[in-house]
């Protein structure tokens, strides 16, 4: 009996399957062949803006603040700056970011998203507590500035990788700004585009966040009613919603003059010195400036016209002039105007009547046009030229002083 039930054993194995046979003998023919045996397909995801946003901000908030970033869901849609309003997280931290040529955008943070960098930066990690609720300060744009800065060079890196022909230009953080409703008047009304990453971050993925990119959308522009752009039959067959490119040989002559750039000089005040003290001046030196230097300080063109007067200060940490009036507005137009008219009797104005006839040496030393007041009594120097004996140390030094560096 186990003899008999050994010797049927074996014709209880089961034969391999027909699909498994035929796959063995693919192998094994490719295999006599000498064909290298075929690996299996690895599905590449497609490159597109939305991964291309969600890579950059994991990347920035890695080599930032070390803070691993889970992305849920990207999303990328053209937007006006009417629609800046709507899409603003409440409470959030609203920043404005420039880009070259004075370009304007805006990066918003979430609560949540605001309060895990400043914990991952602070404490090296993220608290079970979930975030209070409170108004965004400053320090808090100062703390976030370097994430936004990483965030926007690693997005247009990889929008560069992405459109190599295109223009993606680096934003950088400009401001912060505590009421949005300003937003409108110093952002362009132009197309914009707008990206928001909504995210888990933390260890795990703790906590759910959102951060939004509203940036001027420099591909593209939407063709205006009445301007026909190449590639367009006429004004009127043009597709609703066609999005095309703007050449600047296209813009009128109003913006192409808008778009000049214009040198202002900011001048405190103006004084005579002696030879003797010019060539005493130095590093650490000391100049006198009368007690009203900061609150008229003027505006004036390179050759000396004056186009404003404001009051200087600071504004988010940088120098700034509060424009307090212009020349012009109270009936002084004319003379802004007639400049020329003024230069020709005085011989010091207008730079074409100085120049005609002039020899080439000449033209050297009238290349900058004195100054205007150049004549006037000097409020500095009274007490020297009241003074008999005409010393230099006459007049004694205003209480307003500044160093030369």
């Amino acid at each position: 009996m186990a003899r008999a039930a050994s010797a049927q054993a074996p014709k209880t194995e089961t034969a391999p399957s027909r699909g498994t046979a035929a796959v063995l003998g693919q192998h094994l023919a490719r295999f006599r062949v000498g064909l290298p045996a075929t690996q299996p397909r690895v599905a590449v995801p497609k490159a597109t803006p939305e991964r291309a946003l969600a890579t950059a901000i994991g990347r920035a908030a890695q080599a930032s603040c070390q803070m691993p970033v889970y992305p849920a869901q990207a999303q990328m849609t053209h937007a006006t700056l009417a629609e800046l309003g709507e899409i603003l997280p409440e409470r959030g931290l609203i920043l404005v970011v420039e880009g070259p040529l004075g370009a304007l955008g805006v990066v918003t943070l979430c609560p949540a998203m605001l309060a895990s960098v400043i914990e991952m930066q602070s404490l090296g990690r993220l608290t079970r507590q979930p975030p209070r609720e409170r108004r965004a300060t400053r320090t808090d744009a100062s703390i976030c500035a370097d994430f936004v800065n990483l965030s926007l060079a690693e997005l247009a890196a990889e929008l560069s990788a992405l459109t190599p022909g295109a223009a993606h230009p680096v934003f950088r953080f400009a401001s912060f700004v505590e009421d949005p409703r300003p937003l409108e008047l110093m952002l362009d009304d132009i197309a914009y585009r707008c990206l928001r990453l909504d995210m888990k971050v933390g260890q795990g993925g703790m906590r759910d966040a959102a951060m939004l990119i509203f940036l001027p959308d420099t591909d593209a522009a939407v063709a205006r009613p009445g301007e026909c752009t190449p590639g367009q039959a006429a004004p009127g067959a043009a597709v609703p919603g066609h999005v095309a490119s703007v050449p600047a040989a296209g813009r009128s002559l109003a913006e192409a003059v808008r778009a000049a750039p214009v040198s202002v000089n900011a001048v405190l005040c103006r004084r005579k010195i002696t030879l003797r003290e010019l060539r005493a001046l130095q590093a650490g030196s000391v100049l006198g400036l009368p007690h009203d230097a900061m609150a008229t300080v003027r505006l004036e063109t390179p050759s000396g016209l004056e186009v404003a007067r404001g009051k200087l200060g600071a504004l988010h940490g940088n120098r700034a002039i509060r424009i307090a009036a212009r020349a012009g507005a109270k009936g002084d137009a004319g003379r802004l105007l007639d400049v020329g008219m003024e230069g020709a009797a005085s011989g010091t104005a207008c730079p074409a009547d100085r120049t005609k006839g002039a020899t080439s040496d000449e033209m050297s030393l009238l290349a900058d046009p004195p100054l205007a007041d150049v004549d006037q009594p000097d409020p500095f120097r009274t007490a020297f030229l009241d003074s008999a004996d005409g010393s230099d140390n006459a007049a004694p030094a205003p209480p307003l002083n500044f160093m030369i560096d």
